[in-house]
C-alpha cells in the first residue's frame, strides 16, 4: 500500500508540513491513521501525539506549529464543531491565508454541507474530501490541492515581484525628483518661506495668549530671518528656533532646530541655560506638495508647517506646566 502511495501522480517538489487540527474524539479511529499515512507519504506532520511531550506548553507548541505549517488539514466533525480549542486553531490558520494561497484543507468526517455552512460558510464553499471514502482517497485529494495551490503561487509570484520592482522604481524616481526640487534656488526659497511661517505662527500664538491680559506672561524676545525666533514664557522657560545646513541653492540637508530651555527672566544667554528639550525637523518636498517636515526621531513624519508650530507650542506649554505645578 505504501508503494502505491509513493507512486501517486501528484508530485510535491519539497517536503510540505501539515498541521492537523482535530477534535480528540476523532483521533483513534480517523486522525491517527491519517497522520501516519501522511508521514509515510513524505509529508511533515504537526500532530499533537508526535509533537507534545511532558512539560510542553500546549498553547506555545500549537502556536509554533501554526506558524511553521505550510497547510492545515482541518478534520471537520460534530465533535470539532462543539470544541473551543479546535475553533481557535482554525482561526489561527485562517489568519495566515492570503489571496494567492489557501492554507486550509478541510476534510469532512460524518458531517453534511449544511452543518459545515452553519459552522463556517467559507469552509463550506471549498471542495473537501469526505472521511468515509478512506484515508488513501484523502491523501490523493490533499496532494492535488497542494499541487494546485503551489501552481497558483508560482503564477502569482512573478506578478508580485514585478509589482514590487515597479514600486521601488517609482519610489526612487520620487526621491530623485524631490532632491532636484529641494536642492535648487527655488527649493531654498520655499523652505525659507516655510520656516518663516512657523515663526509667524509662534509669534501669533504669543499675541493671542496675551490678548486682554493685564500681565503679559509670554513675549517674543528676539526675531530674525529664516525662521529664527525666541519666545519667553512663565518660569523663565524659553523656546528658540533657527535653521542650519542650508546653502544658497541646497536645502536637502537643512535642519530646523528647536530648543526649549530654562534660564533667567532676561533675554537669555543660551550657554547658561538648562536645556529641557531639543527637536529637529527635516524639510521634505514630495511631488508638487508644499514643504513638509519629518521630525528627526521619527515620532512625526510629513507634518505641515502649521503642524510643526503646533508641536512646538504643545511641548513648550508642557514644560511650563511641569515647572509651575504646585
Amino acid at each position: 500500500m505504501l508503494e502505491k502511495l509513493k507512486r501517486s501522480s501528484e508530485v510535491i517538489p519539497k517536503k510540505v508540513t501539515l498541521f492537523i487540527s482535530h477534535a480528540s474524539e476523532d483521533k483513534d479511529d480517523f486522525v491517527r491513521p491519517l497522520a501516519e499515512t501522511l508521514k509515510s507519504a513524505g509529508f511533515g506532520v504537526w500532530y499533537d501525539e508526535y509533537e507534545l511531550t511532558m512539560g510542553d506548553s500546549l498553547l506555545r507548541r500549537i502556536d509554533d506549529g501554526l506558524k511553521k505549517a505550510d497547510y492545515g488539514v482541518v478534520v471537520l466533525s460534530k465533535s470539532f464543531f462543539a470544541k473551543e480549542w479546535p475553533r481557535r486553531e482554525l482561526e489561527g490558520l485562517l489568519a495566515l491565508e492570503d489571496a494567492n494561497r489557501k492554507l486550509i484543507l478541510p476534510v469532512w468526517l460524518g458531517v453534511t454541507k449544511e452543518e459545515v455552512a452553519d459552522f463556517s460558510p467559507i469552509l463550506a464553499a471549498r471542495l473537501s474530501p469526505k472521511g468515509d471514502k478512506g484515508v488513501p482517497h484523502i491523501l490523493d485529494e490533499i496532494r492535488k490541492a497542494i499541487s494546485v495551490s503551489s501552481r497558483t503561487r508560482e503564477v502569482a509570484a512573478p506578478v508580485e515581484a514585478k509589482s514590487k520592482l515597479k514600486a521601488i522604481s517609482r519610489k526612487l524616481s520620487s526621491k530623485e525628483n524631490e532632491l532636484k526640487r529641494i536642492n535648487s534656488f527655488a527649493g531654498v526659497e520655499e523652505v525659507s518661506k516655510a520656516v518663516n511661517e512657523i515663526a509667524d505662527a509662534l509669534a501669533a500664538e504669543v499675541e493671542h495668549v496675551n490678548e486682554g491680559e493685564q500681565q503679559k506672561r509670554f513675549a517674543v524676545v528676539a526675531r530674525g530671518a529664516a525662521g529664527t525666533i525666541m519666545v519667553r514664557g512663565p518660569a523663565a522657560v524659553f523656546v528658540s528656533t533657527h535653521i542650519t545646513k542650508m546653502a544658497m541653492n541646497m536645502a536637502g540637508d537643512a535642519e530646523f532646530c528647536v530648543k526649549i530651555s530654562q534660564g533667567s527672566s532676561e533675554i537669555p544667554r543660551t550657554s547658561s541655560h538648562e536645556v529641557l528639550e531639543e527637536m529637529v525637523f527635516k524639510p521634505r518636498m514630495i511631488d508638487d506638495q508644499e514643504v513638509r517636515w519629518d521630525e528627526q526621531d521619527g515620532v512625526n513624519e510629513m507634518m505641515s508647517s502649521e503642524g510643526v508650530a503646533e508641536r512646538i507650542i504643545e511641548q513648550f506649554g508642557q514644560h511650563i506646566d511641569n515647572l509651575t505645578e504646585d
